[in-house]
């Protein structure tokens, strides 16, 4: 980090939401208002003007500035949780991380429901799982069938990637199919040529590739320094393709051109030789995502690269001042007595 030469001097707040506590003041102060003279009533009522004989000595003042320091204690421990914040400077805040491309099937066989509730939503619930890991990554996004595009570019903004990601369907990627070739290739364009490291990609496909030689295209990648992270989804034995209607009832089932029910299967061989031509790694989906630690772990073990700087503001803590005003008017109620000594006479 390298600081500006502007100081921060605005007063803020880090946790803005904890002032509202100090709304239960004036709700308090009209509560003990209120029990204060039901109490009193209650007592001339009981025993008429015997009470304020026997409490002649209690100064009603003194409770009144014993309630006032408690109250006031209680709002400076509100701000101190508040944590107040003044003062700093600016400075620029650097990043260091790989750029990770990950590109998601989004063709028809991905909504077979030997995952669940679909491979397709179970691959989204695992990518936006891994993406929420990634801290100072720049994430990329790719759909792809039987073509593929670029949904979001490399970015820092990892809320943005996880907005695309939800909103991917079989009907993002107007042609059918599975091209993993492609998929690859609109990858590679997405890095920087000149890089031989610091680069990565993330396939989660149930693998079953209609179009192209995908393993020869990770070769390629391999050159460039890529290295590919196959994710597979679905089962070896393989399920059929429900069709529904807009109300979400099962029509039927996807056909081939010979009416035979079409039977999806996971493709694991072909993941694995994409993977194994990069030196990556091949991973089988659960139910349970125990994939995507072992996911994470292997893309912090890549070496990091500097990435561009955002400027920020590094503020004081300044939370020790009201705590300490608060502790001070707690300790000086609990000292202060009810009552008014009484005179001694000479």
């Amino acid at each position: 980090m390298n600081p500006e030469s502007t100081a921060v001097q605005a007063m803020r707040f880090a946790r803005p939401e904890i002032l509202w506590l100090l709304l239960l003041i004036p709700l308090a102060i009209v509560c003990l208002v209120f029990l204060s003279r039901a109490r009193r009533r209650a007592q001339r009522a009981w025993s008429g003007g015997l009470f304020d004989r026997l409490a002649r000595g209690a100064d009603r003042g003194r409770e009144r500035l014993r309630l006032g320091m408690y109250l006031a204690g209680f709002a400076f421990v509100v701000l101190a949780l508040a944590r107040p914040q003044w003062g700093g400077e600016t400075v620029l805040m650097k990043r260091q991380g790989i750029d990770i491309m990950i590109a998601v099937d989004a063709s028809n066989s991905m909504l077979a429901e030997d995952m669940r509730p679909n491979r397709l939503a179970a691959a989204k619930r695992a990518i936006a799982d891994l993406a929420e890991r990634m801290g100072g990554d720049r994430l990329g996004l790719i759909a792809f069938a039987g073509d593929a595009y670029t949904v979001c570019p490399l970015t820092l903004d990892h809320g943005t990637v996880l907005l695309l990601l939800e909103s991917l369907s079989p009907s993002t990627v107007s042609l059918p199919g599975t091209n993993l070739e492609e998929a690859i290739r609109r990858a590679r364009a997405s890095f920087v040529r000149q890089e031989r490291k610091h680069k990565a990609l993330i396939i989660v496909t149930d693998g079953e590739s209609t179009t192209g030689d995908p393993v020869r295209e990770a070769e390629q990648a391999a050159e460039e320094g890529i290295l590919i992270y196959t994710i597979g989804m679905g089962s070896t034995e393989g399920q059929p393709i429900p069709e529904r209607d807009e109300g979400g009832s099962v029509l039927g089932y996807k056909r081939d051109r010979g009416g035979q029910v079409v039977n999806s299967r996971l493709d694991e061989g072909t993941l694995r030789r994409i993977a194994e031509v990069t030196h990556g790694r091949y991973f089988r989906a659960t139910s349970q995502a125990l994939e995507l630690s072992a996911v994470h772990d292997e893309l912090q073990s890549i070496e990091k690269k500097e990435l561009e700087g955002q400027l920020g503001t590094n503020y004081e803590e300044r939370y020790q001042w009201p705590l300490g005003l608060a502790a001070t008017l707690l300790g000086l109620e609990i000292a202060l007595p009810n009552r008014r000594r009484k005179k001694v006479a000479a």
